[in-house]
């Protein structure tokens, strides 16, 4: 599994800052997910992390074997599909 911990320095790609911004979504509640996710999905070139932010529940995808961290995506999940 990809390990991150809170500590962990993360970047986030141009579509990752576009999503958030759109969506109201912080760097700290970023952070937050991916510090203490509900689950984590492991994939040959990303990882997914669920966690439940402020109420909601959010996914976001980092890439594989990237240093620092590399946040690709971040969204807010609108159904139960988690």
């Amino acid at each position: 599994m990809h390990e991150v911990d809170a500590v962990t320095l993360l970047r986030y790609s141009r579509h990752a800052v576009e999503r958030m911004a759109e969506q109201g979504i912080s760097r700290g509640m970023v952070e937050a997910a991916v510090a203490a996710p509900e689950t984590v999905s492991e994939g040959d070139t990303a990882d997914e992390y669920t966690a439940r932010v402020a109420g909601r529940r959010m996914r976001v995808v980092v890439a594989r074997n990237r240093w620092p961290t590399l946040v690709i995506t971040v969204y807010w999940i609108v159904n139960q599909e988690a």
